[in-house]
């Protein structure tokens, strides 16, 4: 009697524990689907930035010379920059510190960073250009 006890106790926690183990490969499997998810959006968002600073490269030429600061380091803050705010961060809290830690990458004082990403984003733009971005944007709001 204590043999077929012991068996079905056996029985009865071996099939929870594949059950719970089962279970964990699932999470494990839908965590990376969520890493690949995040992954792809990460390379996207970086394919974006690098070609909006490729057909922006007068922009950048000129705002270096602006800012006496060299063209490669001003196109990986923008780049970084953009990597983090695309496609809209409109959180005061969350864009003071993104301009802190491109800052303190770049070893660039953060009002400097500041001042590259305002001017990269308003000062150079045209009338069509900053109507159009604002047609995008809305476009964007109403798609979501």
């Amino acid at each position: 009697m204590k043999k077929l006890l012991l068996i079905l106790i056996l029985i009865v926690f071996g099939c929870k524990d594949t059950e719970e183990t089962e279970s964990i490969k699932m999470q494990e499997q839908e965590n990376e689907k969520g890493k690949n998810k995040r992954k792809d959006k990460k390379e996207k968002t970086t394919t974006y930035a690098d070609m909006v600073l490729k057909l922006d490269a007068e922009k950048l030429a000129l705002l270096s010379i602006i800012k006496k600061i060299p063209n490669d380091t001003l196109h990986l803050v923008l780049k970084d920059y953009i990597d983090k705010t695309f496609p809209l961060v409109t959180d005061v809290a969350k864009i003071d510190k993104i301009i802190d830690n491109i800052s303190q990458k770049y070893h660039i004082s953060k009002v400097k960073i500041a001042s590259i990403v305002f001017s990269y984003n308003y000062e150079m733009l045209t009338k069509d250009e900053i109507e159009q971005s604002a047609i995008e944007n809305e476009q964007d709001n109403n798609q979501e």
